[in-house]
């Protein structure tokens, strides 16, 4: 069994493990406090994920500025902000009541995990295996499985 919380707090750890990455590529002093910024949001978003499920929430604590998007993108690659919008529009989503509508925001969430480990992958050979892999493996699962 897979414990969504869990996987939505590791997959924001790889949002910002990708970010910190960033922060060595940056080429001046506004693009590294754009990542930064970026950070700071992701953290916020992280400790509280059910308040910010909510776009309205986000968007008044200036976490839909350009600044977010511009601390993703300074690598020349918008895959990982498109990624980390994706979650973080759904995620109210993974509480839904609905079976179906819970079942597609967990399946946007470990597919998300799955991208964004492959993006901070620095194996060589990760093009070869990584294929190969099922999002649920990158997941978190729960303790009490019987």
């Amino acid at each position: 069994m897979i414990d969504y919380d869990a996987t939505l707090q590791k997959f924001f750890e790889e949002c910002i493990k990708y970010l910190d990455k960033n922060t060595k590529r940056a080429k001046d002093k506004i693009e590294l406090q754009s990542i930064n910024k970026a950070i700071n949001m992701v953290r916020e978003v992280a400790s509280n994920p059910k308040k910010y499920a909510d776009y309205n929430a986000r968007a008044s604590m200036g976490f839909e500025s350009p600044d977010m998007a511009t601390g993703f993108v300074s690598g020349g690659d918008n895959s990982a902000y498109l990624t980390y919008s994706s979650v973080v529009n759904s995620m109210g989503e993974l509480y839904n009541k609905y079976e179906y509508q819970r079942a597609q925001a967990q399946k946007k969430l470990l597919n998300a995990l799955k991208s964004m480990k492959y993006k901070n992958a620095g194996n060589i050979l990760k093009d070869l295996y990584y294929p190969f892999l099922s999002p649920e493996k990158f997941a978190v699962k729960s303790q009490n499985q019987k």
